[in-house]
């Protein structure tokens, strides 16, 4: 497949747009912060337009941080005003942002042979059984990477 590199400033405005729109999107993730369950380089993320259902504890959003970055993490706490982020391979970095920030939900991710969908046994072990603790972040993070 070929594949080309857009800038983050052209690509993402045109991926809300999409998304707004109700068109569900699949774009090819790139970086590592939510390792062992998405791969950078590697793995799709399809995102669709979120819903009330969508903030909730657990669930991945694609938002757009306030020093103008893109990420797609985990909602790890929601309060009245602000969201706080964190990549599942991230050990205790977090970001914050706020509802008006978020542009879309992740709703499934496509590896190379198989496709994990919102809801199903592996992403519900990822979203309830991923750990918070630093340590067990590290030793669950390194015996996530050999599970394919």
């Amino acid at each position: 497949m070929k594949s080309k590199i857009i800038n983050n400033e052209l690509f993402f405005p045109e991926i809300a747009q999409l998304v707004e729109s109700g068109e569900r999107v699949l774009i090819r993730v790139k970086g590592n912060s939510m390792r062992p369950f998405i791969s950078g380089d590697k793995d799709f993320v399809a995102l669709e337009k979120p819903g009330k259902s969508s903030f909730k504890r657990g669930n991945i959003l694609l938002v757009r941080l306030g020093n103008g970055h893109y990420v797609l993490h985990r909602i790890v706490q929601l309060t009245e005003n602000h969201i706080k982020l964190r990549g599942d391979g991230n050990m205790s970095l977090f970001e914050s942002c706020s509802y008006e920030n978020v542009i879309a939900e992740a709703t499934e991710v496509k590896k190379e042979s198989k496709s994990i969908l919102k809801g199903s046994l592996r992403w519900n072990l990822y979203k309830y059984l991923w750990p918070a603790n630093p340590f067990l972040r590290r030793v669950a993070f390194k015996l996530g990477s050999f599970i394919p």
